[in-house]
């Protein structure tokens, strides 16, 4: 089984990955957004804590199982909390 492991201070939760059909789960009109979230990480340090804790934060309260098509299911709504709170 392929989990992903995010661990951030004192926080902490697991990603499987494995058996995501991801293209039912994903829209295409994200990919752009993931983009820009993967160009955003690479850019600035302070950038990548804030979306890695937004990241955690967001998935903590789903499923295990289902955290990863979750995420892909809602990459915008995620993005928008990550841009919020770096500007914050």
């Amino acid at each position: 089984m392929k989990t992903l492991y995010l661990v951030q201070e004192n926080l902490f939760i697991e990603v499987p990955i494995d058996n995501v059909t991801y293209e039912k789960h994903f829209h295409k009109s994200d990919i752009q957004l993931v983009k820009s979230y993967m160009e955003s990480i690479d850019s600035y340090k302070e950038e990548k804590f804030i979306y890695l804790k937004e990241l955690i934060d967001f998935l903590v309260n789903i499923n295990a199982a289902k955290r990863f098509q979750y995420l892909l299911s809602n990459f915008k709504e995620f993005y928008e909390r990550c841009n919020t709170s770096f500007e914050y």
